[in-house]
């Protein structure tokens, strides 16, 4: 088979996909322009709606490393991190859910800092913020309410101070100074605290000359029930990352996590966790550059992770690389998640599908799922965007899916 450069050129990009009732916002390039935009769809198939200006680009989420948007249900509104013509000064930004042209979130508050988005909650309106200086080496982090325009200031430092964990009635935040790659001292605050607190590791203007100090790695923070631990990924056991536990009665020492259930071989790494609800979590592996995605439950009494279903990985979504996954917003009813076999598909000659479920590829057919592949349904809902790559058909097409719990 010949396949032509252009066809792999003029591939389209479909990243973030958030679900919001029956509405689904992701970015892409769709537009003439050929950069990244916000859009917004019926889940169930429809036409893609611009939500920007054609002349307004979007950042990538790969580069900038953090939310480029925010859906605030209760309010009706969009938060944007965007900048000027690309000059990469990214400033928070508001519009309508229905789309509009952007407008400063806070004022000028942020007039002479770099923004990024680190963390939401559209149940309580609250986003996290991370502020660089432009006229020196500081970082501040904020606690940001979208309904009052209150910003908390949580913390700063010149290594960072990035948000990295917020339990459940964010009254506790954990913040991270990053030196060098895996090199991170953790931090916490607490509501009512003037600044934050050392937790865990050694800043780097405390250490003696020729001190020895682990490359912790720690990533992905969240805490547990109760908020008598955080669980996060760690290099600090394995090169190849597993997961390690800190109890906040005695936060001196990172315990490791064994992790059960695993269904893959091969060689890689652990990526990411990722919180469900309680006790539930995602726990995203790749392996020999395929993605591995697997739902589970931790047992804080046992430190065990238990992986019991694999989401990605197996069957028709082996051997390809995961764009992206994000649950239902928490403002909508739960409801279920399927992964959905290529196979399962056939072409529809409308875009008239149940809003229950709808498939976009990027190629642009829209298509439904046959009945038999309603499988495995668990409380919630899941979003795949998977750059699909068979190894027996190297130029299949990735898709977007989502399900729910109700198909006719």
């Amino acid at each position: 088979m010949v396949i032509s450069i252009e066809s792999l050129l003029a591939a389209r990009l479909f990243l973030s996909p958030k679900l919001l009732g029956n509405r689904l916002f992701f970015l892409s390039n769709l537009g003439q322009g050929g950069h990244l935009s916000l859009y917004a769809m019926d889940a169930g198939g429809s036409v893609p709606e611009p939500l920007l200006p054609a002349r307004i680009a979007a950042p990538n989420p790969e580069i900038v490393e953090a939310e480029v948007f925010a859906l605030f249900p209760k309010l009706g509104k969009i938060l944007l991190i965007l900048d000027r013509d690309g000059d990469e000064q990214y400033q928070p930004m508001l519009i309508p859910e229905e789309g509009g042209i952007p407008e400063p979130a806070f004022g000028t508050a942020f007039d002479g800092y770099r923004v990024r988005c680190l963390e939401s909650d559209p149940e309580r309106n609250l986003a996290y913020l991370n502020a660089e200086s432009r006229t020196g080496q500081m970082h501040v982090s904020f606690q940001a309410n979208l309904e009052t325009g209150e910003l908390v200031k949580l913390g700063q430092h010149a290594w960072g101070s990035y948000v990295d964990g917020v339990n459940a009635d964010h009254s506790r935040v954990i913040m991270k100074d990053g030196y060098t790659e895996g090199d991170n001292a953790l931090y916490q605050w607490h509501a009512g605290w003037p600044d934050r607190k050392l937790l865990y590791g050694v800043p780097l203007e405390e250490r003696t000359e020729g001190q020895d100090v682990p490359l912790n790695s720690i990533t992905h923070i969240f805490f547990t029930p109760g908020d008598q631990g955080l669980l996060f990924t760690t290099s600090l056991f394995v090169d190849s990352f597993g997961l390690g536990y800190l109890s906040l009665a005695d936060p001196t020492e990172v315990q490791p996590v064994e992790i059960t259930g695993v269904q893959h071989s091969g060689m890689g790494e652990l990526v990411k966790l990722q919180h469900l609800r309680d006790t539930r979590y995602t726990v995203e592996y790749n392996i020999d550059g395929c993605s591995w995605l697997y739902e589970g439950t931790f047992d804080e009494a046992s430190l065990t992770m238990k992986l019991e279903r694999a989401l990605c990985g197996r069957g028709k979504l082996a051997n390809g690389s995961k764009a992206s996954s994000a649950r239902q917003c928490a403002s909508t009813p739960a409801s279920g998640c399927l992964v959905c076999p290529r196979n399962g598909f056939r072409k529809a000659r409308t875009p008239r599908l149940p809003r229950s479920m709808g498939c976009v590829f990027r190629r642009g057919c829209i298509c439904r799922p046959r009945r038999w592949a309603l499988r495995n349904r668990t409380r919630w809902s899941i979003i795949f965007m998977a750059d699909h790559r068979a190894r027996s058909d190297p130029t299949s097409p990735g898709f977007l899916c989502r399900s729910s719990s109700s198909w006719p």
